[in-house]
């Protein structure tokens, strides 16, 4: 895991806008989740902040956690559940 307050350069997350929401994308280097096995139907619990910063410090933020405004990286208890599954149309 990055050090506090400090960006993971190895992780590429792309944003898209669909007709009826919005989408993340994130990729990972195999090292930075294991032992998660990169096999379909995996099951591991994750945790993630998506950060409101234009260089200013932060905003805000988004959590995939409970409680609204936790810090994943405080919370593991906290965070949800996440199967792997084959890209489908990307």
């Amino acid at each position: 895991a990055p050090k506090s307050k400090e960006a993971n350069k190895d992780v590429i997350v792309k944003f898209e806008w669909l007709p009826d929401g919005y989408c993340y994308e994130a990729t990972f280097p195999a090292k930075a989740i294991a032992p998660v096995k990169l096999t379909e139907g995996t099951f591991f619990k994750v945790g993630f902040t998506v950060n409101d910063n234009d260089g200013n410090g932060r905003k805000s933020c988004l959590v995939n956690t409970e409680t609204a405004g936790s810090e994943p990286c405080l919370n593991p208890e906290q965070w949800t559940g996440a199967v792997l599954a084959k890209a489908v149309g990307r």
